[in-house]
């Protein structure tokens, strides 16, 4: 049986780093794949195929709702285009795979259309491993506030929610979580939890670990670090409390100090899950108006650059200028009735 590795995690949470480890131990990770950018000097990894024929095509079908698995059954015009897709997609992973037993690839949009790729997998009979990226809920905020402008209360609601998300959509698959600030301080010991829990048999190719242990991982590149502690002090985490425990209990598997079959683990987990049902109508309800307010966004665009609206940029730019003055003629008259 083929093996197909898939790193779960949102933007900004180093699974850009953590990708390109699977091709230190040994998983193929060939295709069509985004070149670097500055945002990114290091590479994505990411196959362009997948993110936007396949991912953002099925996001986009689905009004940027989470996929699941009663929606690809449903005889609807939803239901039966993301139907065609998963063909799509068997014949894309076909292809990619080839002749290899080990392949790989990771996008974020993946984590929301687990039960679409779950279904695919299943089709072409590959065994399934997941690399789960974790970062610390604030740093993770913190960077995607500057590169995506998303407020830091969005953050942390989306970092739990996401991985609630995939480790609920996992369980009894092969997996492993994966700390990106443990690479980065620990890349060896990374490497060697990565291999042991997902049980790679690959030979272990010294050369190719060092390269990306002491050249391809760059420290300079992580612009935000927060510790355990902080967690406890900084304000905003009031927001959302149970990232805290999440992250405490994630980070002991990361560490090896957890197994994510332990009766531990999943006794740990099921009391947190109790916790988080509760919270979870509130984090729908915020998700519904951020989905809406991003179609409003996407609607703003195309009247932007519609022929009409350049046509009567001349009659934008008067009605301007008339309405500044206005506000400042009334304020005026304000600041005259106060004197």
């Amino acid at each position: 049986m083929k093996n197909i590795y898939v790193v779960l995690g949102l933007p900004r949470s180093g699974t850009s780093a953590i990708t390109r480890a699977l091709q230190a131990l040994g998983i193929g990770l060939d295709g069509n794949l985004q070149p670097a950018r500055n945002i990114n000097p290091k590479g994505f990894w990411e196959d362009i195929d997948i993110m936007y024929g396949i991912n953002r095509t099925a996001t986009h079908i689905n009004g940027d709702k989470i996929i699941s698995a009663k929606k690809l059954q449903e005889d609807t015009s939803v239901g039966k285009r993301l139907r065609e897709l998963h063909v799509t997609a068997e014949k894309l992973l076909q292809q990619r795979i080839g002749s290899s037993d080990q392949w790989g690839f990771k996008d974020v949009r993946t984590g929301e259309m687990l039960p679409f790729w779950q279904s695919v997998f299943a089709k072409l009979n590959l065994k399934e491993n997941y690399i789960i990226a974790l970062r610390h809920p604030l740093s993770r905020a913190h960077s995607n506030q500057k590169f995506n402008d998303h407020d830091i209360e969005h953050g942390l609601i989306a970092w739990l929610d996401y991985l609630v998300r995939v480790i609920n959509q996992t369980q009894d698959k092969n997996r492993v979580i994966v700390s990106y600030e443990l690479m980065l301080q620990q890349p060896e010991q990374q490497l060697e939890h990565m291999r042991t829990s997902l049980g790679i048999t690959l030979p272990r190719d010294e050369a190719a670990i060092n390269a990306y242990a002491n050249e391809f991982l760059d420290k300079k590149l992580r612009h935000y670090s927060f510790n355990q502690e902080d967690l406890a002090k900084e304000a905003v985490m009031a927001v959302s409390p149970l990232c805290t425990q999440v992250y405490d209990l994630l980070l002991r598997t990361a560490s090896g100090e957890l197994s994510l079959g332990d009766e531990a683990f999943t006794l740990a987990w099921q009391q947190l899950m109790i916790a988080y049902q509760q919270i979870e109508p509130m984090h729908q309800y915020i998700n519904t108006i951020l989905n809406d307010g991003k179609s409003l966004q996407r609607q703003l665009r195309q009247i932007q650059k519609s022929l009409p609206w350049k046509l009567i940029y001349p009659l934008r730019m008067v009605d301007n200028f008339f309405r500044k003055r206005r506000t400042e003629k009334r304020e005026q008259k304000r600041w005259a009735r106060v004197t």
